[in-house]
């Protein structure tokens, strides 16, 4: 399209032909790419060409995504598609006026959990696109946000996943239920065909003939081959490392914390008093009802381990003196830093310490009310 504002690498102008393709048969298709592989330009790309394709009729398109890459939509169009005007729908009141706006702009974005809420607003639309980013969310068939999304009004469906088949193959069939409703058939008949009661085994290696008496597992297989052969008008995936070989592996390094002589203390000290805490449990409870306490002192041992001060402690942290170490160094040369955690305090108090050391940081958590600020905060900074 002529309003796009970048150029394709090979395999997304690749991506962008294929669905243009299914649109022009008027099918519904799986964007399956490895992550960072620019599933959201080829999308874009797409949607100014199908603006182009229908001067006359405009409709807008609705982005369905992650609370949290939300703005990454609207930034990317920016960027982009400069042309494709976008409306966010997000949490707050202020989205209810904002509805009113929909028939004026090309793309809407908002994320599963507001869809579900305000679906039947939603359905007095009529959309040229439904597009669902992280498709993944809508894998459980039998899940509201899985109905709410296909009862969204739209002439085409997209969806975008980077993990296509998490845990079983009825992960696939709810996706392609949304895409292309029938095209495997209701879920009882693909179960009763597909649903392997083994591991799902790697579905590039060839299959060789099977034994005599390993007829179940050759019936899977053929079953599998049929199934995948049936998705490749459909689903197009590229990996990483066969279509951008060019762009570096992710780097990984394991760095071991050793405990101080006073955290080990702790640590050994609350291991022998949840370990006594939980047998007792067990013992008049029975292991079906003593879960949760088991999950309980596992999370306390964890905290101890990350700071202390989580669970009250004055007690130095092993784990935080080595990422300081790191943070010093990679700070001093100027480069930006991603720390995770799945503890709020932690990240509290790591944010407390960042400032004794005058290292400026910007903090994201659940509780964060304006995130595309933080985000555009921290890019800018």
């Amino acid at each position: 399209p002529r309003g796009l504002q970048a150029e394709l690498r090979p395999y997304q102008k690749d991506g962008f032909d294929f669905l243009c393709h299914l649109t022009q048969i008027r099918l519904g298709g799986i964007l399956a790419d490895d992550m960072g592989l620019g599933k959201t330009l080829q999308t874009l790309a797409w949607l100014a060409w199908l603006k182009e394709q229908n001067k006359k009729n405009h409709k807008p398109s609705l982005v369905i995504c992650p609370a949290s890459v939300l703005h990454n939509w609207q930034r990317e169009a920016e960027r982009f598609t400069p042309d494709l005007k976008v409306l966010v729908l997000e949490s707050g009141a202020a989205r209810h006026n904002l509805r009113k706006q929909i028939p004026q702009n090309d793309i809407i974005v908002t994320n599963y959990a507001l869809l579900r809420r305000d679906l039947e607003e939603l359905q007095k639309f009529a959309f040229r696109a439904v597009i669902l980013d992280e498709a993944q969310f809508i894998k459980n068939p039998g899940a509201q946000v899985s109905r709410s999304v296909k009862q969204v009004k739209s002439e085409h469906r997209l969806a975008l996943t980077g993990t296509p088949l998490e845990n079983r193959l009825l992960d696939l069939w709810s996706i392609v239920d949304f895409i292309q409703p029938g095209y495997l058939g209701n879920q009882d008949q693909f179960v009763e065909t597909y649903e392997p009661r083994a591991p799902i085994a790697d579905e590039t290696a060839p299959v060789e003939p099977l034994p005599r008496g390993e007829q179940t597992e050759s019936v899977q297989r053929i079953a599998r081959k049929r199934l995948s052969a049936k998705l490749r008008p459909l689903l197009l995936r590229r990996l990483k490392k066969h279509v951008a070989k060019d762009l570096p592996d992710r780097i990984e390094e394991r760095l071991d914390c050793p405990l101080g002589d006073e955290q080990r203390k702790l640590y050994l000290a609350e291991l022998r008093r949840s370990r006594d805490q939980v047998m007792k449990v067990v013992e008049t409870q029975g292991i079906n009802k003593s879960k949760m306490h088991v999950l309980a002192a596992l999370t306390r041992l964890r905290q101890i381990c990350c700071h202390p001060s989580l669970v009250g402690s004055n007690t130095a942290s092993g784990k935080t003196e080595t990422l300081f170490e790191l943070l010093d160094t990679l700070v001093a040369d100027g480069q930006k830093v991603l720390v995770f955690s799945q503890f709020v305090r932690m990240l509290q108090l790591l944010e407390k310490e960042c400032q004794t050391r005058q290292i400026t940081t910007h903090v994201l958590t659940g509780q964060t009310k304006d995130r595309q600020r933080v985000v555009s905060e921290f890019q800018a900074d």
